[in-house]
């Protein structure tokens, strides 16, 4: 061992510390992986133990000496070499275009070694680290990838990977604190770039990370058995069963569903290879036409009432609806779609509560002096702490096959820093105190899907927004003026700003589609000075939304996605008993009182008691809007319980916090306000 280092130490002074670090790194990396081979209990495993130890403070000794490794800027300017490597990091989060174009809120740092003579970078970087500036912690990969909104105030550097520029390195820097040492560099040159800037002075650290090893330890765990002890629905241990084993082994690697839908159009859904995935890995497609249209991503998928339809989010924002024919539904057709889509990781909410606490225990279970999860490992050895985890963060192929879409955020505090490294060295694994569950909206953008497919947008002509107004102040006289009405699925706008301007009452809107969302804001602008602050507009799922202190409720739907809100979703949303829903475009079963047993007095099977109704200019047939009372339906299934023993703080939903009006800053684009 002794000769052995001595002929390091002659290397690197015959050669120069470049051309010889290189070398010395990947042999550090055989080494190891001769050492992973022979055991630490061999002989031969003990001595390449001590020369990976004499390895390691050579290198340390050399690389972090003053001038020893350089900060470099990655960008469309930058060497082939660095943008491929910078591409190759990035991959397993997020794919980046060739040419180096990427987003404006983007930055990318290498740590290099400079050369001798010239002090210029050599071909290749050593470690990448990839950052965004953000208004806060994103809820998504979608929302780190999308553009900014406009005059957005960057507050918070988020790094979403950090990670060598070389498998052939990895190895061969391990143990040398180069991610670390990134990582501060690249917060210190972001931070003065903010401050120049106008940013803010002092911005927030964080990390969003992908958890990949959460799937292969599922599978470990068994955890449907967890999950069918509990007292889980069947029907969701078998999906997220699936979901574990993958769409070929559950059977569905096959699946190729044609049929006409009630429209005449020529359907199919398919299981097909991600072209954009590097590893190939299966996704689910639909083409809605003959030969020639391009096939789309499908991104989520839910069976909709009666197993007639689906309702479907393509990748890149479009929400469309299916009706199958008689045929088709007798045939399975649509439940096969259904569990094809869960097996390959699109699973159903009811799942969240139960995933993220499982998903807590591994990157937060500490054996052998560190969690199991690398990326945990990386975060919590340099002084994070766990802030956040994200349903639907990862939506892509990969993100659902490795992690069920879970994301992890982490937040870097300069006075916690040392005390949570230290308590992680000892065993304690940091978990911030404010720790939270995000739900990701995913970004909606344009589509050309035909527009009656579109399960969303539906815009109330000017007559109908009178007559709403009108009969709102009929049919609540005396209603205070810090009543809060909510629209789901508010489109433009057009409504809660109409509402706001004619009462006076507070307003949200509750979109999923982002250019929608942004439209609505704008229209809010517009209204008098005094109305500006009582009016909201949320881009999130309507799924995540607490609707515990709505007092009126606006629902303008496709009316297959109108009875899945009411009959499915708004029992589990928190809204209370007695609150008002105005309704347009009402089915006539929505009104009827339903006379069976358990029923309220006057109560339609929806759960709904008939207060009034009126006939806009623009009737269809029976009144266009009609305001109900609330009661709920007389029998309703109740979320599942989480699973016993887990962190309620990771368990609580991070809903769009509707009844907390007090808080003054707007909700960023995916996020709640909370």
């Amino acid at each position: 061992v002794g000769l052995f280092t001595k002929v390091i130490s002659g290397v690197l002074d015959a050669m120069g510390a470049q051309t010889a670090l290189v070398a010395i790194v990947r042999f550090r990396a055989r080494l190891r992986g001769c050492l992973a081979n022979f055991g630490s209990d061999s002989l031969v495993g003990r001595t390449l133990e001590r020369l990976d130890g004499h390895l390691r403070r050579s290198l340390a000794a050399q690389l972090l000496a003053p001038g020893g490794l350089h900060l470099r800027r990655v960008d469309g300017t930058s060497c082939a070499v660095a943008k491929d490597a910078a591409r190759r990091v990035a991959q397993p989060v997020l794919a980046l275009p060739v040419d180096g174009r990427w987003p404006s809120h983007h930055r990318c740092y290498a740590l290099t070694m400079p050369a001798a003579d010239t002090g210029s970078h050599i071909a290749g970087p050593l470690f990448v680290a990839h950052a965004a500036l953000l208004p806060g912690m994103p809820s998504s990969i979608a929302e780190l990838a999308g553009p900014p909104l406009q005059d957005t105030q960057f507050r918070t550097i988020c790094f979403w990977a950090i990670a060598p520029a070389s498998s052939d390195f990895a190895a061969g820097l391990h143990g040398l604190g180069l991610g670390h040492l990134l990582r501060r560099r690249a917060t210190e040159e972001l931070g003065r770039e903010l401050a120049s800037s106008g940013g803010s002075a002092d911005p927030s650290v964080v990390a969003f990370s992908p958890v990949p090893g959460l799937v292969a330890w599922l599978l470990r765990r068994r955890c449907w058995e967890h999950l069918s002890a509990a007292g889980i629905e069947p029907r969701l241990v078998r999906a997220l069963r699936q979901s574990l084993v993958g769409a070929p082994a559950a059977g569905f690697g096959d699946v190729d569903v044609c049929f006409l839908d009630s429209d005449g159009d020529a359907i199919r859904f398919r299981i097909a290879v991600a072209e954009a995935d590097a590893e190939r890995r299966p996704c689910l497609e639909i083409t809605i036409g003959g030969p020639g249209v391009v096939p789309q991503r499908v991104l989520r998928l839910r069976l909709a009432e009666g197993g007639q339809a689906l309702l479907l989010l393509m990748q890149g924002g479009g929400s469309v609806q299916v009706v199958a024919p008689q045929e088709a539904v007798q045939r399975g057709d649509l439940v096969r779609v259904a569990e094809a889509a869960q097996s390959l990781g699109m699973l159903p909410s009811e799942l969240k509560g139960p995933l993220v606490s499982f998903c807590h225990e591994y990157l937060t279970d500490v054996h052998d002096g560190r969690v199991e999860d690398d990326s945990a490992h990386f975060h919590f050895s340099g002084g994070a702490s766990l802030r956040s985890l994200h349903w639907r963060g990862a939506e892509s192929p990969g993100g659902l096959a490795s992690s069920l879409g879970l994301m992890a955020g982490y937040v870097y505090e300069a006075v916690a820093e040392d005390r949570n490294r230290l308590g992680y060295e000892a065993g304690a694994c940091p978990v911030h105190p404010d720790g939270v569950l995000v739900s990701a909206a995913s970004g909606a953008t344009p589509n050309d899907w035909p527009e009656a497919r579109t399960a969303g947008f539906r815009r109330s002509d000017p007559a109908t927004l009178a007559a709403t107004v009108d009969l709102l102040r009929l049919g609540l006289p005396g209603a205070p003026h810090d009543t809060l009405f909510v629209d789901l699925g508010s489109g433009d706008g057009c409504v809660v700003c109409a509402v706001v301007q004619g009462l006076g009452w507070r307003g949200v809107g509750v979109e999923l589609m982002e250019d929608l969302v942004e439209q609505a804001r704008a229209s809010a602008r517009l209204l008098p000075d005094e109305l500006v602050g009582r009016c909201r507009f949320l881009q999130v799922d309507m799924e995540d939304v607490d609707l515990s202190g709505a007092d009126v409720l606006f629902l303008y739907l496709p009316r297959l996605v109108l009875r899945e809100v009411v009959l499915k979703l708004l029992p589990r949303s928190g809204l209370r008993r007695g609150a008002i829903l105005l309704i347009e475009d009402a089915p006539a079963d929505f009104r009827a009182a339903d006379a069976s047993a358990g029923a309220s007095a006057g109560t339609s099977a929806a759960g709904l008691r008939h207060l009034r109704g009126v006939e806009c200019a623009d009737a269809r047939g029976g009144p266009s809007l009609d305001l109900f009372e609330w009661v709920m339906p007389p029998s309703v299934s109740s979320a599942p319980s989480a699973v016993e023993g887990a962190p309620a703080r990771m368990l609580t939903r991070n809903r769009s916090c509707i009844g907390l009006w007090a808080e003054p800053s707007e909700p960023s684009r995916g996020t709640c306000a909370s």
